[in-house]
């Protein structure tokens, strides 16, 4: 019999111990950082974090997340224990008896948490489905902002409170502040705020959409502001011949696909493109066949799609190209059969998850939430979830990373 061959992770080569650690959750990494310096050293060096970054993109549609951003303040949030492992270390050090209390606290609320979440409407097990449900209490220092647009990118998620755009990655607990340019009173209508991430300069980008003019014309103005060179930049966008009224800009869904900001128009029969290498605003005109818009503009599978009303139920349609103008082609991916006779319940979808899975909204009348959705376009089968969890102030797609910008700094988990 030969000798028994061991050998220790932690001699293992510097390459294959990378190609280990690259694998594991943000959290268990946050735990790795404290097992010696060595380890500390290399997790937090900028080459693991976009090897762990590449790692999770590639992987992400085998395994989507929804993210439910909780509200601290809520009567249904029992206490408030930190919901990650701190990445840094900087965590001060607690008695035995806390972190017990905590531990069983935790349990008990996880508990609850992941039981309101297992089943949907009808009782279907959602385990079946390829989600995985995820939560983080929002810290109070964000307790005056809102939550921008359905996606994070790469772990970071955008917030603000209109005055300071606040890039965050809860897995760390660490954020940016971005102070907003002020407006001017004559350009307070349409203002939207959008947030993206430029893969082609690997940046990170904060976009805010506002229109200036009168009753009989308006004007577009974009502004941009890039994380790579902490500074805002203006663009002038297309005129459009008549004001049709603050209530067209109720959404956030600004979505990039290859280098290209997308976003919906003034008018509702338009894409408002915006190149991020030429700096070019344009329209891509929607297929002039459909009829009510019903999602947010969304990445599907690495194309444009919107989600439009039809007689046979509601269509995803995708843009085939990025080129803007009126002769934009789209193509009609699949149907979603009307699964209601009630005429005023309509599913909005706001974003594609991933593995075939969309997540949205049942609305009544338009704005009344009802419940969550969950739509498999390979099964065709809907799923409704989520009702009374009126502490949820977002739910967004969700991929954990260590990213982490310039200028972040620590933000504190709220006091009990």
């Amino acid at each position: 019999m030969g000798s028994k061959i061991v050998t220790k992770i932690g001699v293992l080569p510097g390459e294959l111990l990378t190609k280990v650690l690259v694998q594991l959750p943000v959290k268990t990494l946050g735990v790795c950082k404290s097992v010696c310096k060595p380890w500390l050293s290399l997790i937090s060096s900028p080459d693991f974090i976009n090897s762990h970054l590449r790692y999770v993109i590639h992987n992400y549609n085998n395994n989507p997340t929804l993210l439910n951003i909780l509200d601290p303040n809520s009567g249904k949030v029992v206490h408030d224990v930190p919901q990650v492992v701190p990445i840094n270390g900087d965590m001060p050090a607690l008695p035995d008896w806390v972190h017990t209390m905590y531990a069983l606290l935790g349990s008990f609320e996880e508990a609850v948490y992941l039981l309101s979440m297992r089943y949907d409407r009808d009782g279907h097990d959602l385990s079946s489905c390829q989600i995985r449900f995820d939560r983080v209490v929002i810290p109070s220092f964000f307790q005056h902002s809102r939550v921008v647009g359905a996606s994070c990118c790469n772990g970071i998620v955008c917030l603000t409170d209109d005055n300071i755009v606040y890039l965050w990655n809860p897995l760390i607990r660490r954020c940016k502040q971005v102070r907003v340019p002020e407006l001017d009173v004559a350009s307070l209508s349409g203002v939207r705020i959008g947030f993206g991430y430029d893969s082609g300069l690997n940046d990170y980008k904060v976009f805010r959409t506002l229109w200036e003019g009168n009753l009989d014309s308006v004007m577009l103005k974009l502004q941009v502001y890039s994380v790579n060179n902490d500074s805002w930049g203006e663009f002038q966008g297309p005129v459009w011949g008549k004001n049709l009224g603050e209530e067209k800009f109720k959404g956030n869904d600004f979505v990039v696909v290859k280098e290209t900001l997308y976003l919906s128009s003034w008018d509702e029969q338009h894409l408002i493109a915006f190149d991020l290498r030429t700096e070019v605003i344009g329209l891509v005109s929607f297929p002039s066949f459909v009829q009510k818009k019903l999602s947010d503009v969304m990445d599907f599978e690495g194309y444009i799609s919107v989600v439009f009303e039809s007689v046979s139920g509601i269509d995803l349609w995708k843009l085939n190209d990025n080129v803007s103008g009126q002769g934009s082609s789209w193509t009609k991916m699949f149907t979603i059969a009307p699964d209601d006779p009630h005429p005023k319940l309509k599913m909005w979808l706001s974003c594609y998850l991933g593995a075939g899975q969309f997540f949205g909204k049942k609305l009544l009348n338009g704005n009344v939430f009802m419940y969550n959705v969950l739509y498999d376009c390979e099964k065709k089968e809907t799923k409704y979830y989520g009702v009374g969890l009126e502490n949820v102030l977002a739910t967004l797609k969700y991929r954990e990373t260590l990213v982490s910008l310039d200028g972040f700094h620590q933000v504190e988990e709220n006091a009990n």
